[in-house]
């Protein structure tokens, strides 16, 4: 139909660029001395306060018909895991704990929604990129920690844990970032750009080991998994086809990653 709104079709919105970039930003980032749980409550209002852009640019491109009509097979799941959270909320022992987790449920569930019906692949070039710079940085100022040079004052209940206070929280992190980190390497023409993304993996890399969460090894390559399966799918596997990565690592980048590491 040509009246039919569809990704391909539409420009980049720049609200939602920024509003999601500011989440990208600030929720890693975020901590304060000055609260109880000092790493993930900041993070938490941070959150709070980035979805709402992020759903008012959502609701401004449902009002001019700019966002796409589709399904998706995530959908299902992450709908009835809100739907259960939210029925098993007046059942709980602790009400209050209880209605916070169901505001984080629902807050990630509009984030969710308003992402994959409003956004281009124009976003997600600058998502991911942001996402990795944001990663290398919680990895500099992590692995300062763990030689005991800088960023000491951090709260944490185990050092290295950089801006997020737990070990096994900023692991998870790591493996979200950690395979986009490596496709913008293998994206990256020669030059400069080239070794400072070669170099920006093995950071994140390193860090993730300096955490010592053995869980994290295997998050990690089932989020490495998930994002070459996406990858083929959304480029019909000859993006990342098996032919390409043998060539990647037959070349000059092979070369340029053996030496970052």
């Amino acid at each position: 139909m040509s009246g039919e709104v569809t990704a391909a079709s539409r420009s980049p919105d720049s609200g939602l660029m920024v509003s999601v970039t500011f989440l990208l930003i600030i929720v890693p980032l975020a901590y304060s001395h000055f609260v109880f749980d000092s790493g993930l409550l900041p993070k938490f209002l941070g959150l709070m306060v980035g979805a709402l852009p992020v759903a008012a640019c959502w609701a401004k491109m449902e009002f001019r018909g700019e966002a796409v009509r589709t399904r998706l097979l995530t959908d299902l799941p992450i709908y009835l895991y809100t739907l259960i959270v939210v029925l098993q909320w007046p059942r709980a022992l602790d009400v209050h704990q209880a209605s916070l987790e169901v505001v984080k449920v629902l807050t990630f569930v509009i984030i969710y929604t308003a992402i994959t019906r409003c956004s281009v692949e124009a976003h997600w070039q600058v998502w991911t990129t942001i996402l990795v710079l944001v990663t290398f940085v919680v990895s500099l100022v992590g692995i300062a920690q763990y030689f005991g040079l800088a960023f000491l004052s951090l709260p944490s209940s185990g050092l290295p844990s950089s801006t997020f206070v737990y070990r096994n929280t900023v692991a998870m992190f790591l493996i979200t970032a950690l395979p986009f980190s490596f496709l913008k390497f293998a994206q990256a023409d020669v030059g400069r750009r080239e070794i400072f993304w070669a170099f920006s993996w093995t950071t994140i890399f390193t860090f993730l080991i300096y955490t010592r969460t053995r869980g994290a090894w295997v998050g990690c390559l089932g989020s490495l998994i998930v994002v070459l399966v996406l990858i083929g799918v959304r480029y019909r596997l000859t993006t990342l086809s098996p032919r390409r990565i043998l060539k990647v690592f037959k070349s000059r980048k092979a070369v340029v990653l053996f030496c970052s590491l």
